[in-house]
């Protein structure tokens, strides 16, 4: 994947078992760095597409640092 990104998971089946939350789809995309996920997110490639991802679903998009 383009700028360091790989899929850990992607369209998994997810079980809640706790909370409320009932994610239909989950995808989570490791990335070298922040800024590697940062300048993904911010590419004319993702910006293409980006519309279609939000007019097509409701999800959110969050960045989280690994420690």
């Amino acid at each position: 994947m383009a700028y360091g990104g790989k899929y850990l998971i992607r369209s998994a089946p997810a079980e809640t078992v706790e909370g409320s939350w009932v994610p239909n789809g989950l995808v989570v995309i490791e990335f070298e760095s922040e800024e590697h996920a940062r300048q993904w997110y911010e590419s004319p490639e993702y910006a293409a597409i980006k519309g279609l991802r939000r007019e097509s679903a409701t999800s959110s998009l969050i960045i989280v640092e690994r420690v």
